[in-house]
């Protein structure tokens, strides 16, 4: 895991690299994949001001596969909770276990944001039990049932849980 996270932290010049740096580590995804459904507006290629480029794909069932540049071989599929929309990522292929959470919105001028979970907060609902988790090498990982994890996530509103703002991507004209 630490080796990914390293690898994850060299790209950080990245849009979705720098936010998958950050993504939250968890053992279960926030819902499973059979109850959801790719999100439509993600699918395409996505741009930051700096001309990295993102992109979205389609594929079977509720996964898209997502890539920035060099960083490959990663799956999500969407969770809505409430108002608020989430992916799950899974890292094949990078020996990672598990997802990685994070929150997404599209405003209403198209831009796509990315919220990443605060992370020392994070670390102190672990510490704290509120929430099953670990902390290994500075870094918090959720260890609680699906169930759990949303109820903390409802109970503390997503905004709370993911709080800090990325940089808006645009979709490539």
């Amino acid at each position: 895991m630490m080796k990914i996270i390293t690898n994850f932290r060299a790209l950080l010049l990245l849009p979705t690299a720098m936010i998958l740096a950050s993504c939250l580590p968890s053992e279960n995804p926030l819902s499973a994949p059979e109850k959801s459904k790719p999100d439509s507006r993600l699918i395409g290629e996505w741009v930051d001001a700096k001309g990295n480029i993102s992109a979205f794909a389609a594929e079977e069932g509720p996964w898209m596969k997502m890539s920035a540049d060099n960083m490959k071989d990663l799956r999500a599929f969407p969770t809505v909770l409430g108002k608020a929309r989430f992916l799950n990522v899974k890292a094949e292929g990078n020996n990672v276990t598990g997802y990685l959470l994070i929150r997404y919105e599209i405003g209403k001028d198209g831009a796509l944001t990315f919220f990443i979970a605060d992370k020392e907060w994070i670390e102190e609902a672990i510490r704290s039990g509120e929430i099953k988790g670990e902390i290994k090498n500075d870094l918090p990982k959720l260890t609680d049932t699906t169930e759990n994890i949303v109820h903390f996530i409802e109970k503390h509103g997503a905004e709370k849980v993911f709080s800090k703002k990325g940089k808006p991507l645009q979709r490539k004209k």
